[in-house]
């Protein structure tokens, strides 16, 4: 109960904060002095709570950002391996991209994959959008991307996308795009990080009654979602001469963690940095080890649930 109340504290002071200063302090002291302590007390909140994980104790999505080239050099060998564990992924995808190489989206899509709008040209991304910020567009610009690129992904691939995520997500998503998508007819947006959402990591209904998956935290940085960008590139590390067993222990700790408490994990890779990470198999097989526990599942079949 006092663990709970404390996770409680910090996730109300964190969200109400407009200092960021404040907030960065937060996350620093709480990283640095009750990791995984904070994180425990933070899913004990979900115990006793009922969601239909699949007759399951917990559920876990597993999603890949396709942004870069490099990322579809690295294409054919991530499907391999997920179709070698038997995972399905949902694989967020730049309309973009599509036009130049729908070939490999097809066969995303027809090795059983989801595919995700992830806007018409990803703004600040270096390949076709360097210069601006989602978050810093004007609302239409921002309509036109997601409503662009949903007409492209059904156009070119024949393929009827329903989840969404924001470029960058976290503090470059915007809630206007509720209303955009609920006009396109999704059902879900992935695109915040659950330090900063009311149902301590569980998906929960937002405006336009679109779901929200927030993406699962990293106990060492609670305003960062748990990704291969954070842990090597963010700061200028190279994730090929880095031991990257730590990396995949802690998500091991917070995937026991939610099936002790009845949670949802949501972690993301890039795809690129699947060719850098030694242990990115053996903690695929590991997953499915678990899987009497732990249901996996793209966004898509988990909506078939929830509504």
């Amino acid at each position: 109960m006092i663990r709970g109340w404390a996770a409680r504290r910090v996730v109300r002071a964190f969200r109400n904060s407009s200092d960021s200063l404040m907030k960065k302090a937060l996350w620093r002291i709480v990283g640095l002095l009750w990791p995984m302590g904070f994180a425990k007390a933070f899913f004990l909140n979900n115990r006793g709570r009922s969601f239909p994980w699949k007759g399951r104790k917990a559920c876990l999505t597993l999603s890949f950002d396709c942004d870069h080239d490099t990322d579809y050099r690295a294409m054919p060998e991530l499907l391999d391996v997920l179709q070698e564990t038997g995972l399905k992924a949902s694989f967020a995808c730049i309309a973009k991209w599509v036009e130049l190489d729908p070939s490999i989206h097809r066969e995303i899509i027809r090795r059983g994959h989801e595919l995700m709008n992830h806007t018409h040209t990803h703004p600040s991304n270096s390949h076709f959008h360097p210069n601006q910020r989602f978050n810093e567009m004007s609302g239409e610009e921002r309509r036109q991307e997601i409503e662009t690129a949903d007409r492209l992904i059904r156009e070119l691939l024949k393929y009827q996308p329903c989840g969404f995520r924001t470029p960058h997500f976290g503090d470059s998503h915007t809630e206007d795009v509720y209303e955009f998508l609920k006009g396109l007819g999704y059902t879900y947006s992935s695109s915040k990080i659950a330090i900063q959402c009311p149902e301590f990591g569980l998906p929960y209904k937002e405006k336009y009654g679109v779901w929200e998956f927030p993406l699962t935290f990293d106990p060492r940085r609670i305003n960062t979602c748990f990704d291969t960008y954070n842990w090597f590139r963010k700061y200028k590390s190279d994730a090929r001469t880095l031991n990257d067993g730590p990396f995949f222990v802690r998500i091991g700790h917070m995937i026991d963690l939610a099936v002790e408490t009845g949670s949802y994990i949501n972690i993301y890779f890039d795809p690129s940095d699947i060719l850098m990470l030694k242990n990115f198999k053996p903690f695929l097989t590991h997953l499915m080890e678990k899987s009497d526990l732990l249901w996996i599942a793209p966004y898509r079949d988990i909506i078939g649930v929830l509504e």
